[in-house]
């Protein structure tokens, strides 16, 4: 193996690392966070619609990925999405604070973010070349009385 053979080697491993720690980190935090029943005694359900559009740069064309899930008190206080570009070098995108907002105001939240990786590792040192990946998303909670 020549030693451009070896640094690529050495790069990948580096993002193998990378995309491990990233995984742990949030399987920590989905794991320690608090179910959403015991923190909202009186919440039936959260409706969850999210909208992913990614943009490829390179090739000029774009993908839409939509679905929506139904989150009960049985579940965690935790809403992470991945990007649905899979060279992405981002964390995702975490809805976490978001979903604690829509809870605490008891409120219908809308909004978008956008990826905070890179298009592709490649470009992890490189001016530029972010992600075009956005995500659009409508969290609804229901509850069983108002205050």
């Amino acid at each position: 193996m020549g030693i451009t053979g070896q640094i690529l080697k050495l790069r990948n491993m580096n993002v193998e690392k990378l995309k491990q720690a990233r995984l742990d980190r949030q399987w920590r935090a989905q794991t320690t966070a608090p179910f959403i029943g015991d923190v909202y005694k009186d919440l039936k359900t959260v409706r969850v619609d999210v909208e992913v559009t990614f943009k490829n740069a390179v090739l000029r064309s774009s993908s839409v990925k939509e679905w929506g899930c139904d989150l009960t008190p049985s579940d965690r206080l935790y809403l992470h999405c991945e990007c649905t570009n899979k060279d992405c070098t981002g964390e995702g995108f975490d809805l976490t604070s978001v979903l604690q907002k829509a809870l605490a105001t008891r409120s219908c939240i809308e909004g978008e973010m956008f990826c905070n990786g890179k298009e592709d590792w490649k470009y992890i040192r490189s001016v530029g070349c972010s992600c075009m990946t956005c995500l659009k998303y409508k969290i609804d909670p229901q509850f069983t009385s108002t205050l």
